[in-house]
């Protein structure tokens, strides 16, 4: 008898949609995602010139919650400061010292963490082993889709779907805000790159396709792939 290998493929809600617009796709990891849509440099251009949005669907993304989530974080995490409700921290797990996180506080109780692609179920695991008062975790990186707002007009491109203030000085880098964003449940981190101004936003994966589809439509921005996101990150 033959033992059959299997080789799961990931693919996050918008793949219909990459296909149907002409994506050029490639492996990471376990994930099938858009390389590109068209030549690379026009893609770079796009982003550099005026705004660009990428699936980047395929990061890890844990939800964790409860009583005494702080101090479970605060030894998980070297230097850990605890989590202050809008900002988000970068940190490496203590256990490993290799996987750089961040950490994303929408309240005391409650917070996001985005992991490298592949590294959620690792960094989890990490954390569960902290003795805590209540506080638990769940990875859910297949059930919810994650945007990269990337370019000089990147703030114009959500201020056209997002109600609340996002002018600078009410949301500076490394900040995050959770609310109604084009009238979806939505969570944004803004998060800039070395390339300029870039935020993330996270929504149900159930929502994927609609929000993708406002922001190009309502916000104007233009789709690009992993290959130039790898250049602009």
């Amino acid at each position: 008898m033959t033992t059959k290998k299997w080789t799961p493929i990931a693919r996050s809600a918008l793949h219909g949609w990459h296909t149907g617009h002409g994506a050029t796709f490639t492996n990471i990891g376990a994930w099938q995602v858009p390389a590109r849509y068209r030549p690379v440099e026009d893609e770079l251009a796009g982003v550099r010139g005026s705004a660009g949005i990428c699936d980047i669907s395929l990061v890890g993304k844990l939800r964790l919650q409860g009583k005494g989530l702080s101090a479970q974080l605060k030894t998980a995490f070297p230097n850990f400061p605890g989590l202050t409700p809008g900002k988000m921290m970068e940190h490496k797990l203590a256990a490993t010292g290799e996987l750089p996180i961040r950490v994303a506080a929408l309240t005391a109780e409650d917070a996001l963490v985005i992991t490298t692609p592949g590294q959620s179920e690792a960094v989890l695991k990490a954390i569960s082993a902290v003795p805590s008062d209540c506080a638990h975790g769940v990875d859910v990186t297949s059930v919810t889709a994650m945007f990269r707002i990337m370019g000089p007009h990147a703030r114009n491109v959500l201020s056209a779907v997002v109600l609340e203030d996002i002018g600078p000085a009410a949301f500076p880098d490394m900040s995050v805000i959770q609310g109604r964003i084009a009238d979806v449940h939505g969570i944004l981190l803004h998060a800039d790159a070395k390339s300029g101004p870039a935020y993330s936003l996270y929504v149900s994966r159930d929502y994927a396709e609609y929000m993708w589809e406002e922001l190009i439509e309502t916000g104007h921005a233009t789709p690009f792939g992993m290959e130039a996101h790898a250049k602009l990150a």
